[in-house]
């Protein structure tokens, strides 16, 4: 890694890990110092966050290169997979509109299953850290219901007609990676008890 990276670290928020992007500025020594002029075998690095008021400093552990959080598909078919319209392809989601370019890859964020399609112009690193930045907000949008769930997790699995595990429930089928992990087991469970019920 060098100077100018985008990278991912990861911050603790709630009890829970957020994925933070943003380019590495600078690297520190074991001790805690700064390289004042060539670097050597680095202990850490400063990352400037694309998100947030201020950077983190990270070992370079726990500094991740961005490309590895994500998946890139560029078989057409894939890429334009459930388009509508006459012309059977998507558009590229990083161009300016009402003139974006057809698609060419999609970008897969191997953590949460986000994706999004890119034009070969756009596929580059600001557009990955914007995908994976997605699901950060998501959470933080969502926090009133992940706390609620992670404290009463059988809501996600109260009967059909109720409407406040109805309610849940679409919002579990939209971030599946949000649902804390026992209200998801419950919850896996439940849909396999209704599809048995459904096939009998």
């Amino acid at each position: 890694m060098k100077i100018g990276d985008m990278v991912r670290v990861v911050k603790e928020m709630d009890g829970r890990q957020e994925f933070m992007y943003g380019r590495i500025t600078d690297f520190y020594k074991p001790d805690g110092r700064q390289y004042r002029r060539k670097v050597a075998k680095p202990f850490g690095a400063y990352v400037d966050l694309i998100e947030g008021y201020s950077g983190a400093r990270r070992p370079l552990a726990e500094v991740t290169p961005v490309a590895e959080d994500f998946e890139f598909i560029t078989d057409p078919s894939e890429v334009h997979r459930g388009a509508f319209g006459p012309a059977g392809m998507l558009w590229c989601m990083g161009c300016p509109r009402p003139y974006p370019n057809p698609a060419s890859v999609k970008v897969l964020h191997k953590a949460t299953g986000v994706k999004t399609q890119l034009c070969d112009t756009h596929n580059d690193e600001e557009q990955w850290a914007q995908l994976g930045h997605q699901p950060l907000w998501d959470a933080r949008g969502s926090r009133d219901v992940i706390e609620d769930l992670a404290r009463n997790p059988e809501k996600l699995v109260g009967p059909v007609e109720d409407w406040e595990s109805h309610r849940l429930r679409e919002w579990a089928g939209i971030f599946p990676y949000l649902v804390p992990q026992k209200a998801g087991e419950l919850y896996a469970a439940w849909k396999e008890n209704q599809s048995a019920a459904v096939a009998a």
